[in-house]
């Protein structure tokens, strides 16, 4: 994730809502809470701020000229206002040109299976063939399907787990 000087301006533009939101884990509400969280992780050395794009690859282990190239994309999608890359909304596109730069990795998380698991009406796993597996279920985020079309991240008993009933 890279980032410029301006970006606690361009938080104003956000339609932040959800997973949407930004910061460290996405929770930050405003400006000033968002570079506060930034400098913190600055000092934490989870984020890496640099005076130049160059500086800023190193300091990632980045390729500067690949870096360098996926800048200057974003700033055309800025002047262009659409992003053929991404599809972000315009509103989300924001130019990268004032220094310093910021920047971190970000790692994968897996929040559920959105084409996992599948359940009948009585929430039973189905195998290969679509017959229940005795006394296997699954319901929220462990559900296949169940964010198929849309995504709804306010839905309570969400993070529901697979479950086994046994009979002893």
């Amino acid at each position: 994730m890279i980032w410029d000087d301006n970006y606690g301006n361009h938080l104003e533009n956000m339609h932040m809502l959800g997973c949407a939101r930004y910061g460290f884990p996405g929770y930050m509400k405003d400006k000033e809470a968002f570079i506060k969280d930034t400098e913190m992780h600055i000092k934490d050395g989870l984020v890496v701020k640099a005076n130049t794009i160059k500086e800023l690859a190193e300091k990632l282990h980045i390729p500067y000229d690949v870096l360098k190239k996926s800048i200057d994309n974003n700033n055309k999608s800025v002047v262009a206002d659409t992003d053929n890359e991404f599809g972000k909304e315009p509103y989300r596109i924001t130019p990268i040109d004032k220094a310093p730069y910021y920047g971190c990795i970000l790692g994968g998380r897996i929040l559920c299976t959105f084409d996992g698991l599948r359940i009948n009406t009585k929430m039973e796993v189905l195998d290969k063939d679509y017959y229940p597996i005795k006394h296997l279920y699954a319901g929220g985020n462990d559900a296949g399907g169940f964010f198929w079309g849309s995504y709804n991240d306010r839905v309570p008993g969400l993070a529901a787990n697979i479950w086994t009933l046994s009979r002893h």
